[in-house]
Parts: C-alpha cells; structure tokens; sequence
C-alpha cells in the first residue's frame, strides 16, 4: 500500500498551525477550519479533488464538515476522519478509529 495522497485527493488538517507543525499527516494541507466562516473555508479548499479532513480526535474535523453542509456548501466529494490521529514530525501517524463501520 502506497503512503502518497492520491492526485485526486486532497487530506485538510483543521487544526491550528502550531499542531499541525507538532506532526500531521504526510501531504496534509492545514487549514485551521475553526477561525474561518464556512464561505471562506469553502472557498480555501482545493478545487476538484475527493477533500478528506482530519484533526486529532475527529470532534474539528466533524464540526468542520458540518459547518460546510449547514452553510449550503456541495459536501459530496467531502469526507472526515472519525478518528484519533497521533503523528509525529517526520509524519508517521497512529490512527485509531472511533468507531468502526459495519
């Protein structure tokens, strides 16, 4: 299994920038979700691409996501991870489901 991105794919870490310099997501684009109108984050979001979220416990990631769907915003081809997510500098991450599915 390939540790890239896809080129498709876009992987949003909504935590603050000092978290995300703490350890992310190899490839992980940071967008603090939470200082951000749901129009101004939309409009921050790579065009044309699957977007994944993620934050460290899923809660950002989540309120991020919704925050889109409630303003309106096409959430098709967006998705978030429910999950805690432990990465280090060099981007090795641990994750842990929160719940798994079916």
């Amino acid at each position: 299994m390939s540790d890239k991105i896809p080129a498709n794919v876009a992987v949003i870490d909504v935590r603050s920038a000092t978290e995300y310099a703490n350890g992310h997501i190899k490839g992980a684009i940071n967008i603090e979700a939470g200082k951000l109108s749901a129009t101004e984050f939309a409009a921050k979001l790579p065009k044309g691409k699957v977007v994944i979220m993620n934050c460290s416990a899923g809660g950002r990631s989540m309120e991020a996501f919704l925050k889109l769907k409630n303003a309106k915003v096409d959430v098709s081809k967006i998705f978030y991870f429910d999950a805690n997510i432990k990465c280090d500098k060099s981007g090795t991450c641990e994750i842990k489901v929160n719940e798994p599915l079916g």
